[in-house]
């Protein structure tokens, strides 16, 4: 009888342990601020011009998936949540020799909206990579109304738009 209470008593330990573990291995892992730090400095970004096109995270395997650019390439990367380690790396040069100028890239957005360039407020444009294509994002308003426009660099094929009348 002792002996087979003694069993059930290492059984539970064990069981105990294990679920402690498990809980522990569950709830505790690096936050996505982290998760971009340790990229960071594996790129080893100083002052230049970067930022984020995806982040996301993925619960069931603990791993980041974070996707940046800076002017000159396209870096994708894995981050194993628990252990803080970098799993995959890819770098992948930009070729902004194909992309189309940016003054042709203007031209289709204004054009489909109909608008003048001349008379709209341009408050931003700059080109980003989504899954791998550059799209150039031109941001503007015209008579209190915000337009989105994304844009294929490299043919010209408007993607989204989105306006907003600033009116209501």
């Amino acid at each position: 009888m002792k002996r087979i209470l003694s069993i059930v008593f290492t059984i539970l330990i064990a069981i105990i342990i294990i679920g402690s573990v498990n809980y522990y291995w569950q709830n505790h892992y690096i936050s996505l601020d982290e998760a971009q730090d340790i990229v960071l400095k594996d790129i080893a970004f100083k002052n230049q011009n970067y930022y984020f096109t995806s982040t996301e995270f993925n619960k069931q395997n603990y791993v980041y998936t974070l996707k940046l650019n800076d002017e000159n390439n396209y870096y994708e990367y894995q981050i194993n949540a628990h252990t803080k380690k970098i799993i995959y790396m890819k770098k992948k040069p930009l070729d902004k020799a194909t992309y189309l100028p940016e003054e042709e890239i203007l031209n289709i957005v204004f054009n489909h909206a109909k608008i003048n360039k001349e008379n709209a407020n341009i408050l931003s444009q700059n080109i980003s990579l989504e899954d791998y294509t550059p799209i150039y994002n031109v941001v503007f308003y015209y008579l209190n109304k915000r337009y989105e426009y994304k844009v294929n660099a490299f043919n010209g094929t408007i993607i989204s738009i989105v306006s907003i009348d600033h009116n209501n």
